[in-house]
């Protein structure tokens, strides 16, 4: 429990430190909108950059980071990351008890090009 609490605030720093714009970014907003239409809504944003999206029947959630590169995301995410945790393109994601096979799917469709 402790190495995600530590995980956990090396990504909410990181965060930080990446700056504000991709809250205005059109990349987000279609990542955004995605997992929207597949049925999740935006719970919380913490950060300009960090967003928490809950399923629509609460079953489950995910943290999406979006960076500001994919180099970025990609060190944000240590190399043996602890199920639940990882990263694909310019974002990291954490999710929680509940999360499906289906629902990781959803999210890879959504966070890809």
């Amino acid at each position: 429990m402790a190495a995600r609490a530590g995980l956990a605030g090396l990504l909410i720093a990181a965060t930080a430190a990446c700056g504000g714009t991709a809250a205005r970014d059109p990349a987000q907003r279609r990542v955004l909108d995605c997992l929207e239409a597949s049925g999740w809504a935006e719970a919380s944003r913490p950060h300009p950059n960090v967003v928490i999206l809950e399923a629509a029947d609460g079953h489950a959630s995910v943290e999406l980071f979006f960076w500001q590169t994919e180099a970025a995301a990609r060190s944000a995410v240590p190399e043996l990351a602890p199920i639940g945790v990882g990263w694909q393109r310019n974002v990291s994601f954490r999710w929680g008890n509940g999360f499906t096979y289906a629902d990781e799917q959803t999210v890879d469709r959504c966070v890809s090009p």
